[in-house]
């Protein structure tokens, strides 16, 4: 992975953290409100993240057809679907942005009567889709990748973590979303109600950057390193360019 890359997956979650701070710290209560309101830039920027990181994960596992297994490719297409259906779920699937009503059995049976299923039921699939994303980015982008890193021969090629699995780039990024996630569910008298609101929707934006910046670390590894896919491959064309005959044979 680049420099470049892994500068931006430390300092952007950082000046991200920090500049929430301030703002909370500094911005008149009413313009606090209104960056982690529904619909307000927060909760925009989740859903631009994710969507980023879903045609993200589709141009992967089209680029990839041939280099690597076609398992590994559906699995990034499905990747691509969870994210393409939370961008969607955030906006409730362009309702609020454009302003058309909910169907009647929405309305009734939505928790905050929009178009959307996680906040259907009492919010029960929201507190479900949300604790399975808590998880998820702890095991997956921090758990996992510190214990293969520790195993001899992960990440080498022909080894499932070197198509799947990154390394050490995204701990930063699912710490802060597990520290938002721990502040948000302390009790209200901790932390005050003043600084206990707006956790959770921050945090939903950093699982968005956990999201993008998987496919961006797995894009820059299987792509343009594409000589690490498939070593099999790149010896028979290593033999090819050395005996000519052959080839044409």
């Amino acid at each position: 992975m680049s420099r470049r890359l892994l500068a931006a997956l430390v300092v952007a979650p950082t000046l991200c953290l920090a500049g929430y701070l301030l703002a909370r710290g500094l911005l008149p209560e009413a313009e606090q409100k209104f960056l982690y309101r529904e619909n307000g830039p927060i909760e925009l920027g989740t859903a631009f993240l994710f969507a980023l990181a879903g045609g993200g994960a589709i141009s992967l596992a089209l680029r990839t057809r041939g280099r690597i297994h076609n398992a590994y490719r559906l699995l990034f297409m499905l990747f691509a679907i969870g994210c393409g259906f939370v961008a969607l779920e955030e906006i409730s699937y362009g309702q609020q942005l454009i302003g058309w009503r909910s169907p009647d059995w929405f309305e009734q049976n939505n928790h905050h009567g929009q178009t959307n299923l996680h906040n259907l039921f009492g919010n029960r699939p929201s507190h479900m889709l949300k604790n399975f994303a808590n998880y998820a980015t702890l095991v997956g982008f921090v758990i996992v990748p510190v214990v293969a890193m520790l195993r001899r021969g992960a990440y080498r090629p022909g080894h499932w973590t070197n198509y799947l699995l990154p390394r050490g780039e995204l701990i930063l990024v699912a710490g802060i979303a597990q520290l938002c996630s721990v502040l948000w569910d302390m009790p209200k008298s901790v932390l005050g109600d003043y600084w206990h609101q707006g956790w959770n929707e921050v945090r939903e934006l950093y699982w968005g950057m956990a999201a993008l910046g998987y496919i961006t670390v797995m894009r820059g590894r299987l792509i343009e390193t594409p000589a690490r896919l498939v070593p099999e491959q790149s010896k028979t064309d290593a033999r090819q360019t050395a005996n000519p005959s052959r080839q044409a044979a």
